[in-house]
C-alpha cells in the first residue's frame, strides 16, 4: 500500500514557506509553495495529490495528521 507524507517547510532567505510530499516507497517527492489563501489541510492535500499524479497512483486518499505534518493513504477499491 502506498503512503504519502507531507511536511511544512519554513521560509528561508531564498525560499518562501513550502509543503513537501514524499513517498517512502520509491523516494519520489514534490514541493510546492504554501498558499496562504488556503487552510493547512488544503495545502497538504494539494501537494499530496500532485505527488500521487506524478507517480500515477490512482484512488481516493484519506488524510491523517502527525507531529510534523500529514500522512495520506489510499482507500482500497
Amino acid at each position: 500500500m502506498q503512503a504519502i507524507i507531507t511536511k511544512y517547510l519554513l521560509a528561508t532567505h531564498t525560499n518562501p514557506s513550502r509543503i513537501k510530499a514524499t513517498s517512502g516507497w520509491d523516494h519520489c517527492s514534490v514541493t510546492t509553495t504554501y498558499d496562504s489563501r488556503l487552510n493547512t489541510d488544503e495545502n497538504h492535500r494539494i501537494v499530496a495529490q500532485l505527488l500521487a499524479d506524478k507517480c500515477s497512483w490512482p484512488g481516493e486518499m484519506i488524510q491523517g495528521h502527525t507531529k510534523s505534518g500529514c500522512v495520506f493513504v489510499f482507500i482500497p477499491k
